[in-house]
């Protein structure tokens, strides 16, 4: 197979030529099959190498830049291939630089588990908000099905509907139970009131009963299933914080 390292190369032939990049199949599986450099040849070289698997799978290379300085990580392959370059004569071994690679190495993880840590938190807290967004969406669909409904009341309609846009309309709906008073604990906001020149309404104002009782039913199974996930998204948010 025709590889490249290059952005460059592969740019000019995209359809010829594989990129290999982190995130590749086909890098993931050359690197998969490499044995792991023996670590007793390292110190002879000026070279450390500390690993980690787990949550997070790490690896680092360190170097003593100068006698008596404190290890220093190598950032990039190149770095490496110079080091190994300059030291190609090196005749003495360094046997502390080992225990201090893996002092500098086990704060390099705690730092970059913690890092790691702070974007699931992110993560968790965004997907609770854009739940919750979409939980407020629907609830303020429905107030607008039930304020159509108020305009034109039926005459065997025992349910008194909402007529006005104001929060109430939205609060109203805690009156029908599950799914919309846990909806609404969930997801309520103050100020959260249905718009009246929202196009959903202009759109279903002139339909008939039967089809905004239709509507209305349609979202209180999307309601059941919002409860379900808001709710879990909520407990995962509240556990980061």
């Amino acid at each position: 197979l025709p590889v490249t390292f290059s952005p460059a190369c592969f740019d000019e032939h995209p359809t010829s030529v594989r990129f290999l990049s982190y995130g590749s199949p086909l890098l993931a599986e050359i690197l998969s099959g490499l044995a792991a450099p023996e670590d007793e040849s390292l110190p002879s070289a000026g070279l450390a190498r500390c690993t980690a698997s787990g949550d997070l799978d790490l690896r680092g290379w360190y170097r003593r830049p100068q006698p008596a300085a404190p290890p220093a990580l190598i950032a990039s392959f190149v770095s490496l291939v110079d080091h190994l370059k300059a030291n190609a004569q090196a005749e003495t071994s360094d046997s502390s630089l080992v225990a201090e690679a893996q002092a500098c190495f086990a704060l390099e993880l705690a730092q970059a588990a913690e890092r790691h840590a702070d974007i699931v938190r992110r993560q968790r807290t965004a997907h609770y908000l854009t739940i919750r967004s979409k939980a407020q969406f629907l609830l303020l669909r429905a107030a607008l099905v039930e304020i159509a409904l108020g305009q034109s009341p039926g005459l065997f309609d025992g349910d008194v509907y909402p007529s006005d846009f104001n929060e109430q309309a939205v609060l109203g709906l805690r009156r029908h139970g599950f799914p919309w008073a846990p909806l609404l604990k969930l997801a309520h906001q103050p100020g959260l009131a249905p718009d009246p020149s929202n196009d959903f309404f202009l759109k279903i104002a002139g339909e008939k009963r039967e089809s905004l009782v239709g509507r209305l039913n349609q979202l209180k199974g999307e309601a059941r299933e919002l409860v379900k996930t808001l709710s879990a998204a909520s407990a995962a948010a509240s556990r980061d914080s």
